[in-house]
C-alpha cells in the first residue's frame, strides 16, 4: 500500500507518545500537586497537558500498546566546608601595661650603651612598625570617606602641628608626626627630630598638600562610580541615542540597558549578522531530485514533528531547527520513503541536543518512532547527517526574528501568539523554504496584525527589522491565502494545537481577504 492511500485512510493521525514512567515539565507539576490552569502561560509556550500517550509512526495507520519505563533518579552533591584554620595570639607584654610609649625602655638596664637605636630591642622595633602601619590605616580611611571635608582635615592637621611646635619633649614630638605623616616622611622625621624642629612649619605645609591631594582623589572616585556602574555618562548616553534613532522609534534595547542577559549593546549587531548568513542556508528545490517523496509527504512528516514537540515539551526553537536541518539535509542526499521519519526523528534529536537544557534521551527517540528503526539506525543518520551539514547548524530561524520584532514594537501575548501559529503552519508549506527568514518573520507579524486590526508596519518595527513593508508584501499574501486554504484532516495538528485556550484560540480567528490587507 502506498503512502497516499495510507493518508486517506488515516482521518487523523494518532497522538505521538511517551513510555509510561517517563517525567515530562507536566506531569512533574502534577505530581507536587500543582493544580493545572488552563489560562495560565507555561514555560517555553507548551501545549495543553495530554493524558496517557501512546508511540506511532509518522505514516502509521494506528497506535500502539505503551510499556512502562522507570523515571530518572534525582542525585544531589553537596560540597562540605573543610577548611579549619587556627592561630594563637602572641603574649602581651604588661610590663610596660600603662606607661606613655615616649617614657617606655628601648633597651636593656643591664647593659650600658652610647647608641640608643643600635641596641633597641626587636619587640619594640616590631610594635612601633605596626603601629606605624595602623595609622597609616587610619589616614587612608579618613580620605575614602566622602563624608569628611577638606576642611574639617586641614584643622585637624593644624591643631596638632601647633600643639608640635610648642612640645620641647622630642618623644611627644615624634609619636604625633607618627600618626599623621606617610611611612617614608615618618623614618625621615624620627632620625632628625632630635636635630631639626625647627622645620616643623615645613613638614606642615606638606602634610596638608598630601592630605588635601588623597581628599580630592576620593571625591573623584565616589563622583566617578555612578556613571561607571552604567557604562557611559548621562549624557554621551543621550547624544549618542539621539543620533542613532530616527523620529518616532521607540528605544527597546536603552529600555534594557541594565539587564545583562538582554544583551542591549549588541542586539542589533547580532541579529545583523544572523541577517548576513541567511544566504550561507538558504534551502533550495530539492524535491524535482528525490524520486521517492514528495511536498506532500514532508508536511505529513512536519506534522509529526511538531505532535513530538508537543509531547516532549520541547522549545519552539528546537522544532524550527529541526525542520530546518530536515530541508537542508534532504537538498544534498536523495533518501527513500521508508527513511523519511528516520531523518525527521534524527533532527529532532541532534535540535534537542543544541537548544534543550534537559534533552530526551535516544531511547525516547527509538520509542516514538514506533521502534520502526533501531538505535543504531538513529545513531548512524546522526552522524551522516552532522558530517553533509558540515557541523554547522547555527541557522538563522524565523522564529527567532519574529521574538525580536514582537519584543521591540511590545506587542502583547495574544497578538504575538497569532503570529506563531501562522509562523508555525509556513513550516508545513514547501514553498515557504525559498523565503527569507527574517522576511518571513516580519511577514507573519505583519499579518496578526492586520488580522488584529491592531496597526500597520510602524516606525520601530521598520528600524528594528531593516524592512519597509514592500519588502515582504509578497510573502504576506502567500500567507494569507494559506490560512484561507481548506484544512487536511490528516495535518491538523497544528491548527488543533492553537484552537486551545492556552493559546487563547487564535485558529479560530477571522480571517482577511487580500484586499482587506493596507499593503
Amino acid at each position: 500500500m502506498s503512502l497516499l492511500q495510507k493518508e486517506n485512510q488515516t482521518t487523523r493521525m494518532p497522538t505521538a507518545g511517551v513510555k509510561k514512567g517517563i517525567m515530562t515539565r507536566s506531569k512533574a507539576g502534577v505530581s507536587k500537586g500543582e493544580n493545572f490552569d488552563p489560562n495560565t502561560k507555561r514555560k517555553a509556550e507548551a501545549s495543553p497537558p495530554k493524558g496517557r500517550l501512546t508511540k506511532r509512526s509518522a505514516f502509521a495507520k494506528g497506535p500502539t500498546k505503551a510499556t512502562g519505563k522507570p523515571g530518572l533518579k534525582e542525585t544531589k552533591a553537596v560540597l562540605k566546608d573543610t577548611t579549619n584554620v587556627s592561630h594563637t595570639a602572641a603574649p602581651k607584654n604588661k610590663e610596660n601595661k600603662g606607661v606613655p610609649n615616649y617614657l617606655r625602655p628601648t633597651f636593656s638596664t643591664q647593659q650600658k650603651c652610647t647608641n640608643e637605636n643600635q641596641f633597641a630591642q626587636p619587640a619594640k622595633k616590631a610594635e612601633a612598625k605596626t603601629r606605624e602601619t595602623k595609622e597609616e590605616a587610619k589616614v587612608e580611611d579618613v580620605t575614602k570617606q566622602a563624608g569628611i571635608t577638606k576642611a574639617s582635615l586641614r584643622s585637624s592637621v593644624g591643631k596638632r602641628l601647633s600643639n608640635m611646635e610648642k612640645s620641647s619633649d622630642a618623644s611627644l614630638y615624634e609619636s604625633a608626626v607618627e600618626s599623621l605623616s606617610d611611612e617614608s616622611l615618618t623614618k625621615d622625621i624620627k632620625c632628625k627630630s632630635m636635630e631639626k624642629i625647627e622645620e616643623v612649619p615645613k613638614i606642615k605645609t606638606e602634610l596638608a598638600e598630601a592630605v588635601e591631594k588623597k581628599v580630592e582623589s576620593a571625591e573623584a572616585r565616589l563622583k566617578a562610580e555612578p556613571a561607571k556602574n552604567i557604562g557611559i555618562k548621562e549624557e554621551a548616553k543621550e547624544d549618542y541615542l539621539a543620533s542613532r534613532l530616527p523620529k518616532g522609534v521607540n528605544d527597546f534595547d536603552s529600555e534594557n540597558l541594565r539587564d545583562p542577559f538582554q544583551v542591549s549593546c549588541y542586539a542589533m549587531d547580532i541579529f545583523e549578522y544572523l541577517k548576513n548568513r541567511e544566504e550561507r542556508y538558504k534551502c533550495k528545490d530539492y524535491m524535482r531530485n528525490q524520486t521517492s517523496i514528495n511536498a506532500d509527504m514532508r508536511a505529513v512528516l512536519v506534522d509529526w514533528m511538531v505532535e513530538v514537540q508537543e509531547t516532549f515539551e520541547l522549545n519552539h526553537e528546537t522544532l524550527y531547527l529541526a525542520v530546518k536541518m530536515v530541508d537542508l539535509y534532504l537538498g544534498q542526499v536523495s533518501i527513500k520513503k521508508t527513511l523519511l521519519q528516520l531523518v525527521g526523528a534524527t533532527a529532532m534529536f541532534i535540535a534537542c541536543k543544541y537548544d534543550e537544557r534537559i534533552p530526551p534521551s535516544i531511547e525516547d527517540f527509538h520509542y516514538i518512532c514506533a521502534e520502526e528503526y533501531k538505535i543504531t539506525d538513529i545513531l548512524a543518520m546522526e552522524i551522516n547527517m552532522i558530517k553533509t551539514l558540515n557541523f554547522d547548524l547555527g541557522a538563522p530561524l524565523s522564529y527567532r526574528f519574529l521574538r525580536r520584532y514582537s519584543r521591540c514594537a511590545k506587542v502583547q501575548m495574544p497578538l504575538l501568539t497569532l503570529a506563531r501559529y501562522i509562523l508555525e503552519l509556513s513550516l508545513m508549506q514547501y514553498s515557504c523554504i525559498m523565503f527569507s527568514e527574517s522576511k518571513l518573520g516580519a511577514a507573519a507579524l505583519f499579518l496578526a496584525l492586520q488580522m488584529k486590526k491592531i496597526s500597520g508596519w510602524t516606525p520601530t518595527l521598520a528600524f528594528y527589522s531593516g524592512y519597509e513593508l514592500k519588502d515582504f508584501a509578497h510573502i504576506v499574501l502567500f500567507l494569507n491565502k494559506m490560512l484561507r486554504e481548506k484544512p487536511k484532516s490528516n495535518i491538523s495538528t497544528i491548527r488543533n494545537k492553537y484552537s486551545h485556550k492556552v493559546f487563547f484560540e487564535v485558529a479560530k480567528t477571522e480571517l482577511l481577504r487580500d484586499e482587506d490587507l493596507q499593503l
